[in-house]
């Protein structure tokens, strides 16, 4: 069943922080709806949980990777690559950007037949916190926008969300929380779409493990700190 693996998309959120910034993330439903692990090897981990009003789960992914935060948040801004890393993504494109932190994106997944290829288009907003040592990606799916077309035979995501939260470690570490939950839409049943609820992130993580030790990201964030980081995002550098 590898071609439905990939029908819910990017993004984080760490309920289990204790930083007060992330317990913000929490919601009403979790003590009625609480995460269960899914897999837990090669240093992730992959929850999911039931999400109330929807017969699809949110899944949420966790990794410790050997990276600083800025090597980390240097990688979620590079667009152009995602399709190296996140499972299945064919594309991925900013389409407006206030600055380089805040962007409206266009987000293509490529499945394989007989189930068509689903795209959509989200709005991120990227912010650091430099006291607490933390960046956080939001990506929400801005429903009824047209500034691209459908291509044919390609199903729009009308209902998505992505979050990223990185949270630099005292030994230099990052940890990463992945965390996402979407409509599929199209003919997907939802029995066959809670089945991307575990290996979706956990490929996309195991590939950033990997990413984030290449030199153009590590030289990158060479000297980089929360203030430095943000002033250089809003340059475009």
């Amino acid at each position: 069943m590898r071609c439905f693996k990939v029908l819910l998309a990017l993004v984080a959120l760490n309920i289990f922080f204790s930083d007060p910034i992330l317990a913000a993330e929490k919601n009403g439903s979790s003590a009625e709806h609480p995460w269960k692990l899914r897999v837990e090897r090669n240093g992730v981990k992959v929850y999911n949980r039931d999400v109330e009003g929807s017969p699809i789960r949110e899944f949420m992914g966790r990794c410790v990777v050997d990276a600083g935060l800025y090597t980390v948040g240097m990688l979620m801004l590079d667009f152009p690559t995602y399709p190296e890393w996140v499972a299945s993504c064919k594309d991925l494109r900013s389409l407006t950007c206030r600055d380089a932190l805040n962007c409206d994106l266009y987000y293509v997944m490529d499945l394989p037949w007989p189930v068509s290829n689903r795209d959509v288009i989200l709005r991120a907003n990227a912010t650091v916190y430099p006291a607490e040592n933390v960046i956080r990606v939001n990506c929400e799916a801005i429903p009824d926008d047209s500034r691209v077309p459908v291509p044919k035979g390609y199903v729009r995501l009308k209902a998505m969300y992505v979050k990223w939260i990185l949270k630099e470690l005292p030994d230099g570490k990052t940890d990463v929380t992945f965390l996402s939950w979407s409509e599929p839409g199209g003919l997907i049943t939802p029995f066959i779409a809670n089945m991307a609820t575990t290996d979706f992130p956990f490929k996309s993580l195991v590939n950033l493990t990997k990413m984030v030790k290449l030199p153009r990201y590590v030289e990158a964030a060479r000297g980089m700190n929360g203030q430095n980081y943000r002033q250089r995002m809003k340059l475009g550098l």
